[in-house]
């Protein structure tokens, strides 16, 4: 961890802007929201730097402002789509250019996931694809190591049985 002297936005940014907007990217499936939340959680850091706690890591403080924006952002989305529930419902399919930037096992991932509750692949993104173990678990979920790994076993069934439920289906069709 750095000395809190020589800490700056711009070295976070550096250190940890990818993995804070791959976080955001997978919890929320968008490239354009993912961005828009990368620049919330760093303008959000920026205001709290003087105040950032040492108990945790900037990784896993940075992940935990990425986290909550994301659950605010979902949250936002569900009300405005419930607000507009007499309206006809957009396509839900991906823009063509998008689908031709991301990689085949991206779209797989994404898909798989896309069935799953946001706390899920919350827990999934961070220690599947950020390797992040169950004591950084913890800091970014705001709970205890038991608890952040009951969450990860948890999650881990509801991926498998959406895997098994995914490939059986595409497996008849």
């Amino acid at each position: 961890m750095l000395a809190k002297e020589t800490v700056t936005l711009e070295g976070l940014y550096t250190r940890h802007g990818a993995q804070v907007f791959r976080h955001a990217y997978f919890l929320l499936g968008s490239r354009d929201d993912a961005e828009d939340i990368l620049q919330e959680t760093f303008l959000r850091a920026h205001k709290a730097l003087g105040n950032f706690a040492t108990r945790s890591s900037h990784q896993t403080w940075l992940l935990r402002i990425c986290t909550n924006l994301c659950y605010d952002h979902q949250r936002q989305k569900l009300r405005h789509q419930s607000a507009e529930s007499a309206l006809p419902i957009p396509s839900l399919q991906p823009d063509p250019a998008e689908l031709a930037a991301q990689s085949e096992t991206t779209q797989r991932l994404l898909r798989v996931l896309d069935g799953l509750p946001l706390a899920d692949r919350t827990v999934l993104v961070l220690h599947l694809l950020e390797g992040l173990d169950y004591s950084q678990l913890a800091q970014v979920l705001d709970c205890t190591r038991p608890g952040a790994k009951m969450r990860t076993l948890r999650a881990l069934r509801r991926l498998r049985e959406r895997v098994e439920r995914t490939f059986t289906t595409e497996e008849r069709s």
